[in-house]
């Protein structure tokens, strides 16, 4: 079998075991579900094909390029067409890139022509023709399969094939959907009741999915790094290779060498002349040297412990170094988190965006936890009292002459003014908020209740950023912004519930207001009560669909959403809609909830069930919480 993605696999090999050893949120982790099918069908090189497949998500599979996959499936290495050609079709020439493999497939049985004796290879193949291709790679005969697209797209439920899709018979194949099709045959059963993957090496671990890390065991004692190099003057010298075509991961994702800054920690393979990047840094006073300045071998900053890796870091913090407890530092850290350099205010300027995640006393000294939003946990030791601050404040973090300084945004920060002027319209490419560019490595946050939420920059495309949407931002070198956080921009972070029960009252001398939602099926109760800093009227929503931000305890936010009546149909992306001036559509969120409502209460359903509905025999309304130009989306579809 041709493993065309063993350079791919290696190069996700060296990205998980770089960054596992992070304690970074945003850098550490271990292969989520959706990383491993990713991981899996990269590594096989099942959607390798001659003409590439999109790597956007939403892009569609064309009817060629899915007959080189099935090709891929089906011969598993013991045929070659390559070099054959075949005119089956009108309008498929010998000459044509997919010839072979499309004479390969229908002769198979896999794929068909239509009536009209074409085969429309540029045209996207249709979920239900990828279906049943699958169906048939698991050993279902013609004679065997359901005759209707219906019965097919059941078959394929009932069989595990449509887990992680959401599209119906009729839609184009997405890059997405294709990938988790694949993934779904894989570990499917044969009629023959054999795992279908085995014949690509795969096996199924305890939750049954594919074992990604048996299957790509081989690519192992390949995957060696050379580094830590910190970036800094000509580092570029440190490399044995030319970097014009060099490929740049950072922070375990594709990007380039225009991302990588100063400071920065990389990390190369000469096999691959590849490039791998992490950004782990904590800033805080440095409060003992240990076990003692002769010999240092580790310091201790915002309470934690932090080895020093090499001996110039080390005659740093020694008896006659540069730096001393009581400073204000900036640690460079290595993937395992020990220490490669210190940076004093001098060097590097302490600035930056957090959320507060904890407050604990010891002795006289306050720590105070902070989340910034490359996921590092930055502990302040603060010399007032613990309760100058709550958990879930926004702040900015700035030390001056190494004093700690801790701004409030959105209450009495001095910082606030600047960053209201950051306002106009983010780009359909999402690549600028007004005159300002975004850089190339830009991180985009948005917070709301006490939380922060990654965004990618294609999700507030086209949004309008108002006075105060911007909670705080940071430019680099060339005037691009390199950090944007927003003030629940996109709601995404919001709960999408039913309130079923709203009660007003009053408790501990304040409006009190007792909700009882229906979320996801279950139902809770909360009271919200009245304070200085949320609108009291924000919170008198009655009953119906909300989206609240709720910490397990109590509200924080809520809002009401606007309804959409005369729904005709809903795609994997949007819904559609009679408006005055004809069928109109509007995105839906990626976590849309469908909930049915039977006259006497309310039930959630899959998407997948919503797709496999005739509408035309429900009344559907659907539910967004802003327009589409200030990041709305579609965050209910309720049917009746």
């Amino acid at each position: 079998m041709k493993k065309r993605g063993v350079s791919i696999a290696l190069v996700l090999t060296l990205v998980l075991g770089l960054c596992s050893g992070m304690t970074s949120s945003k850098i550490a982790y271990a292969a989520t579900e959706s990383e491993n099918r990713q991981l899996v069908i990269d590594y096989l090189g099942l959607m390798e094909t001659d003409d590439p497949v999109s790597s956007n998500e939403t892009d569609t599979v064309t009817r060629a390029q899915f007959a080189q996959i099935l090709y891929t499936l089906y011969a598993n290495g013991d045929s070659d067409v390559e070099d054959v050609s075949y005119s089956s079709y009108p309008d498929v020439k010998a000459s044509y890139w997919a010839s072979g493999y499309i004479y390969y497939v229908t002769k198979a049985g896999l794929m068909s022509g239509y009536l009209s004796g074409y085969f429309k290879p540029e045209s996207s193949v249709t979920m239900v023709e990828a279906a049943k291709a699958c169906l048939m790679l698991l050993g279902y005969t013609s004679s065997e399969l359901p005759a209707t697209s219906n019965g097919i797209m059941s078959l394929t439920k009932k069989l595990g094939l449509y887990e992680n899709i959401k599209l119906a018979a009729r839609d184009n194949l997405t890059e997405t959907a294709c990938l988790n099709l694949l993934y779904n045959l894989l570990k499917s059963t044969t009629t023959t009741d054999k795992l279908y993957g085995e014949a690509f090496g795969c096996e199924l671990d305890d939750n049954d999915e594919i074992d990604y890390e048996t299957l790509s065991a081989e690519t192992e004692e390949s995957a060696e790094l050379e580094g830590p190099i910190i970036v800094t003057g000509s580092w570029e010298d440190e490399i044995p290779f030319y970097l014009e075509n060099t490929a740049v991961y950072k922070n375990g994702e594709l990007s380039s060498l225009d991302a990588v800054m100063e400071y920065d920690v990389l990390y190369y393979n000469i096999e691959l002349e590849s490039i791998f990047v992490i950004n782990a840094k904590v800033s805080g006073i440095i409060e003992s040297i240990e076990p003692d300045v002769v010999n240092p071998s580790s310091v201790i900053l915002g309470g934690k412990t932090y080895t020093l890796a090499t001996d110039d870091v080390i005659d740093k913090v020694s008896m006659d170094g540069t730096v001393a407890e009581g400073d204000a530092v900036t640690l460079i850290l290595d993937s395992d988190g020990t220490v490669l350099d210190i940076l004093t205010e001098t060097e590097y300027k302490i600035e930056y965006f957090g959320i507060i995640s904890g407050i604990s006393q010891s002795g006289t000294t306050t720590y105070i936890s902070i989340e910034d939003i490359y996921g590092n946990t930055n502990v302040v030791n603060y010399s007032g009292q613990s309760t100058d601050y709550s958990t879930g404040d926004t702040v900015v973090i700035t030390y001056s002459s190494n004093i700690l300084n801790i701004h409030i945004i959105g209450y009495v920060s001095v910082l606030s003014s600047q960053y209201k002027k950051m306002v106009g319209e983010i780009n359909s490419d999402a690549t600028a908020l007004g005159k300002y560019a975004f850089a190339e490595d830009i991180i985009i946050a948005d917070a709301a209740g006490g939380s922060l939420l990654l965004i990618d920059p294609q999700r507030i495309a086209d949004t309008t950023i108002s006075a105060g949407d911007v909670l705080y931002y940071k430019l680099n070198e060339a005037g691009e912004i390199s950090e944007l956080v927003l003030n629940n921009v996109t709601n995404d972070l919001a709960i999408y519930a039913i309130a079923v029960h709203c009660k007003l009252g009053y408790a501990n001398m304040s409006l009190n207001y007792t909700y009882t939602y229906n979320l996801n099926g279950k139902e809770i109760t909360t009271d919200k009560y009245d304070d200085d800093i949320l609108d009291s009227s924000n919170f008198d929503l009655g009953t119906g669909v909300v989206g609240i931000v709720y910490n397990g305890s109590e509200i924080t936010d809520a809002c009401t959403l606007t309804k959409i009546e005369r729904v005709t149909s809903v795609t994997s992306e949007y819904v559609y809609y009679r408006a005055p001036g004809g069928v109109t559509g509007f995105k839906l969120s990626d976590q849309v909830k469908v909930c049915y409502y039977d006259g006497t209460g309310y039930s959630f359903i899959s998407f997948d069930e919503l797709s496999q509905l005739d509408l035309s025999d429900y009344t559907v309304s659907a539910y967004y919480d802003e327009p589409m130009k200030d990041g709305g989306r579609i965050r209910m579809i309720v049917i009746q």
